[in-house]
C-alpha cells in the first residue's frame, strides 16, 4: 500500500522519462520490501523502498520490481538499512536519559508506522520525565485534578476499606487473657460460663484477624510496592518486554540457540532494563528512606498479632476438638514482596528472602531490586581502594549481569588482591594464561588461598588491556567467560519452549578484579552478607520466568 504528501513520482518509461504529480492525503510511501531504505524529501515526505541506484541527477526506488525515479535536488537525504536497523543506529545514537530524544524517536516511529517501538519510546519518555504531556497524550493519558494522569484500563491501587467488626468488652478481654496464659481452662467450665468464655475467643479472632490486615495494609502502604507512582500495567508491560528479552539472550549463552533477531539479544536486554530498572528503582524508594529500626518495630507488631492470632485459633480448635495446628495461609502477591522487603530492610535477611519468593513478576523484581542495591550501596564503599578503571569494570559486569536477570557480585578485597598479584606476574613474567609458573601460585585457587580466600571453587576471566567496555565484550564472544560471567547466586533457569531447563554452573557471589596492562577477574562462592541468602525454590522462579501476565 503507498501513503504519498504532495511529492513527484517519476516513472520511467521505454526511453524517456515523464513526470507524474500525485497528491494523496498521508505522509509516507511505504513499499513492501524485504530491505527497505528511508529517502527523506525536501517537502516533508518519506519515500521508504530499496534503493536500487543512485547518481548525481536521480535515485531509483525499487518496490517489487517497479522502478521509481526521484530527482537528487528532492532528496534531503536517504538513511540506508532496513526500517529495524535504522531505528536501533537513532536509539543508539541518542543520549539514554533524555526524555525529549525518545519523545522525538517515538514521533519518527510513528511516521514510519512502526507502531510498537513508537509507544515503547513514548513510554521510555514518561518513564524518565513522568510529566512529558505530549508522550502522555500519545500514550492517552488525560490529566485530571483528582487522579492526575489517567487512561482507560490503567489504574493506581486504591485503599481499602476494612469493615469493623464487633468490639471486645472489658470482660471478654480478661477472659481471652487468662486462656491464652493458661490460668483458666476451658475443660473446667460449664454452662453459660462456657458459652460465653467460647464466644469471648471468637470475638477476639475475629478482632485479632482484623487487625492483622491493617497491619498488612500498613506493611504494604509503607514498603511503597504499591505506590501510585507508575500503574501496574506499565509495570507488566515492561516486565514482560525485559522477560522476553533476557530469556532470548541467555538461550543463546546457555543453549547455543540463535534465534532470528532485529539486533544483538544482549544489547536489546540491556536497553530494556535500564528503563524497567528505572521504575523498579522508584519502588524501593520508600523502603531505602526507611530506618532499620523501624522496620524491626513493624515486624515486631506483625509477628506479635500473627502469633496472638494462631493462640487464639489454636484455643478454638481445642474447644472444637481439633488438635490440629492451624494451616499456613495463602499469602497476597502484594503483601508478600512488601513483608520480604520490610524483612530484609530489618536485617531478617534469610525470613526475607523466603517470603519474598512467595510473590510474583514485577512484585518479585522490586525484592530483588532491593536487594541488588544493597550489595551495590557495599559495593561503593568497597570500589574506594579500587582505581578507576577497576571500578568501571566492577559496575560494568554488575550492570551487565543485572540486566540479563542475574544478581550482582558482592565486591571482595581479597579477590582484587589476587587479581591485581596475578596482572603484575603475567606482565612481569611475560606470559597470558589461568596457569602460573611460580607453583605456590600455579591456579586460581591457589592464588586465592594466598589472601586468605578460601574456597572449592574459584574462576578467573583473563583480558590483554585494561578497557572495561572491551573486556566485557572479548568475554561475551567466548561461551565459557560468558557463562562464567553471569554464573551464581540462583539456579538459572532458561526458558525452552514449554519447559524450564535447570542450568548450574559456577556458585559465584564475590568478585575480585586486577586492571593493569592485563585485567583479571577473579569469581568466588563466599557471600560477605551476614545471614546469607538462600537458593531460589526453583518451582517458585520458575513460575515467575514462565509467567507473562504478573
Amino acid at each position: 500500500m503507498i501513503y504519498v504528501n504532495l511529492i513527484y513520482i517519476y516513472a520511467l518509461e521505454k526511453d524517456f522519462m515523464r513526470r507524474v504529480l500525485v497528491l494523496f492525503a498521508a505522509l509516507v510511501v511505504i513499499f513492501n520490501v524485504a530491505h527497505p531504505d528511508v529517502v527523506y524529501l525536501n517537502n516533508g515526505g518519506i519515500v521508504v523502498g530499496e534503493v536500487a541506484e543512485r547518481t548525481d541527477e536521480y535515485v531509483v526506488v525499487t518496490n517489487k520490481g517497479v522502478k521509481t525515479i526521484l530527482q537528487t535536488h528532492e532528496i534531503e537525504r536517504i538513511e540506508f538499512g532496513t526500517l529495524d536497523e535504522i531505528y536501533w543506529r537513532k536509539l543508539k545514537a541518542i543520549s539514554k536519559d533524555d526524555a525529549e530524544a525518545h519523545f522525538q524517536l517515538g514521533l519518527w516511529c510513528e511516521r514510519l508506522k512502526l507502531s510498537d517501538y513508537a509507544r515503547e519510546e513514548f513510554e521510555k519518555c514518561v518513564i524518565l520525565n513522568p510529566n512529558h504531556i505530549e508522550a502522555r497524550k500519545k500514550l492517552g493519558y488525560k490529566f485530571t485534578n483528582e487522579e492526575g494522569w489517567v487512561k482507560e484500563g490503567e489504574t493506581f491501587p486504591k485503599e481499602e476499606r476494612i469493615k469493623p467488626s464487633e468490639k471486645m468488652n472489658g470482660k471478654q478481654s480478661d477472659l481471652v487473657k487468662r486462656i491464652l496464659e493458661g490460668s483458666l481452662d476451658l475443660a473446667n467450665l460449664r454452662g453459660s460460663e462456657r458459652e460465653e468464655a467460647i464466644r469471648a475467643l471468637e470475638v477476639a479472632a475475629t478482632s485479632e484477624k482484623e487487625h492483622i490486615k491493617a497491619l498488612q495494609k500498613e506493611i504494604i502502604n509503607r514498603s511503597g510496592i504499591e505506590s501510585a507512582d507508575t500503574t501496574e500495567q506499565m509495570l507488566k508491560r515492561w516486565q514482560d518486554l525485559w522477560e522476553e528479552a533476557r530469556l532470548i539472550a541467555l538461550k543463546e549463552v546457555y543453549l547455543g540457540k540463535e534465534e532470528t533477531k532485529r539486533f544483538s539479544s544482549t544489547e536489546r536486554a540491556l536497553e530494556v532494563f535500564r528503563y524497567y530498572a528505572i521504575l523498579l528503582k522508584r519502588k524501593i524508594k520508600a523502603v531505602k528512606g526507611m530506618s532499620a529500626e523501624s522496620a524491626k518495630d513493624l515486624v515486631s507488631r506483625f509477628m506479635e498479632s500473627v502469633q496472638r492470632s494462631d493462640k487464639i485459633r489454636a484455643a478454638l480448635a481445642k474447644v472444637n476438638g481439633n488438635t490440629t495446628a492451624p494451616c499456613e495461609q495463602e499469602v497476597e502477591d502484594s503483601f508478600a514482596a512488601a513483608y520480604g522487603l520490610i524483612l530484609y530492610k530489618a536485617g531478617f535477611r534469610e525470613e526475607g528472602w523466603k517470603v519474598a519468593q512467595k510473590s510474583n513478576g514485577w512484585r518479585f523484581r522490586v525484592f530483588l531490586m532491593f536487594v541488588a542495591d544493597t550489595i551495590l550501596s557495599n559495593n561503593k564503599d568497597v570500589m574506594k581502594q579500587l582505581s578507576t578503571d577497576e571500578q568501571a569494570l566492577c559496575e560494568r559486569i554488575n550492570d551487565y549481569r543485572m540486566a540479563l536477570g542475574r544478581m550482582p557480585l558482592e565486591v571482595d578485597l581479597r579477590l582484587c588482591n589476587a587479581a591485581r598479584s596475578h596482572a603484575a606476574e603475567m606482565e612481569k613474567l611475560g606470559y597470558f594464561g589461568h596457569i602460573s609458573p611460580v607453583k605456590e601460585r600455579m591456579s586460581p585457587k591457589s592464588r586465592a588461598a594466598l589472601v586468605a580466600y578460601n574456597a572449592d571453587l574459584v574462576g578467573e576471566n583473563l583480558f590483554k588491556g585494561k578497557d572495561s567496555t572491551e573486556a566485557v565484550d572479548a568475554w561475551r564472544q567466548s561461551v565459557e567467560h560468558h557463562r562464567q560471567l553471569l554464573a551464581g547466586w540462583d539456579t538459572l533457569l532458561v526458558k525452552d519452549e514449554k519447559e524450564m531447563l535447570p542450568l548450574i554452573f559456577m556458585p559465584w557471589r564475590t568478585v575480585g578484579v586486577g586492571c593493569q596492562n592485563y585485567t583479571v577477574v577473579m569469581f568466588g562462592p563466599l557471600s560477605l552478607l551476614k545471614g546469607g541468602v538462600p537458593e531460589l525454590d526453583e518451582k517458585k522462579f520458575q513460575h515467575r520466568c514462565g509467567s507473562s501476565n504478573r
